[in-house]
């Protein structure tokens, strides 16, 4: 597993560049998903917390993600996190037409980014439904750095998978 600290060069895609690269398997997000999803895990350090990642249908093998919005009613504890229907509803009610679910997002506060077993059946879960979900797994609070990855559950493993910031404006 790849470990990530704010120290590394961040990767970024202009978007004049996409069209480029938009057939491989890639991950293209908004810095302040991240930037988000840390935030969000850092206001609660003693449970997991999760959260929708909200982007545009695919396009080819390529996953834009734009958002990630909290789940406020999800139900935590220091090991898990269940996403209910109502966190779906509250959050379907709030973006945009163009825009869909891709994904999840949940904290492991103080293990490491990975998918577990539980995060399997949940990503198995979302794949089911939509088969390009993107689990996105961070930790903002391992001991040696700061960590974050993109998984996807590809031919019954998991894969981590490899992701760009996206910077600017995508005229597709």
């Amino acid at each position: 597993m790849t470990q990530y600290s704010w120290s590394q060069k961040i990767r970024t895609i202009k978007s004049e560049d996409f069209n480029k690269i938009r057939k491989s398997v890639e991950v293209l997000c908004r810095p302040q998903v991240i930037s988000r999803a840390f935030a969000h895990a850092s206001m609660n350090p003693d449970l997991e917390v999760a959260g929708l990642l909200i982007g545009p249908p695919p396009l080819g093998q390529c996953q834009i993600i734009n958002k990630y919005m909290p789940c406020d009613y999800a139900i935590a504890t220091v090991g898990s996190v269940k996403i209910t229907p109502k966190d779906f509803y509250e959050i379907k009610k709030k973006i945009k037409p163009s825009e869909i679910v891709v994904g999840w997002g949940h904290s492991h506060p103080g293990y490491g980014a990975f998918i577990s077993s539980q995060d399997y059946k949940v990503e198995d879960d979302f794949q089911a439904f939509y088969s390009d979900s993107v689990a996105l797994v961070i930790d903002p609070f391992h001991p040696f750095n700061v960590n974050y990855g993109f998984f996807r559950i590809i031919n019954g493993q998991v894969a981590q998978l490899p992701y760009r910031f996206l910077i600017g404006r995508l005229n597709i």
